[in-house]
């Protein structure tokens, strides 16, 4: 999954890697402060959209899909948890 990675950064005390996939769908997986597992060591992971502004910057919005976690976040998460669900992302249909 590592060359799907578009960002990969420090933020609130953890890290924050963001994955995107050739159907327009990606995932940013979290684990810091505020998130869901952090104290037990677990990722939260978010469904992504991504489109291009005007400066040709790359953006992302959070998408909400009953399909993926009942429309939520998906938080405690185990490594292999995560790899499942990037899985089923990246099979997606555009």
């Amino acid at each position: 999954m590592k060359d799907y990675i578009i960002v990969e950064r420090e933020i609130s005390g953890g890290i924050q890697k963001v994955y995107k996939f050739g159907n327009g769908y990606g995932a940013s997986v979290i684990r810091h402060n505020y998130s869901y597992g952090n104290e037990q060591g677990l990722w939260e992971m978010a469904l992504l959209t991504f489109k291009y502004n005007r400066k040709g910057e790359l953006m992302w919005d959070v998408v909400y899909r009953n399909d993926f976690t009942n429309g939520n976040v998906a938080g405690y998460l185990s490594d292999e948890e995560v790899l499942e669900l990037l899985e089923w992302i990246k099979s997606l249909e555009k």
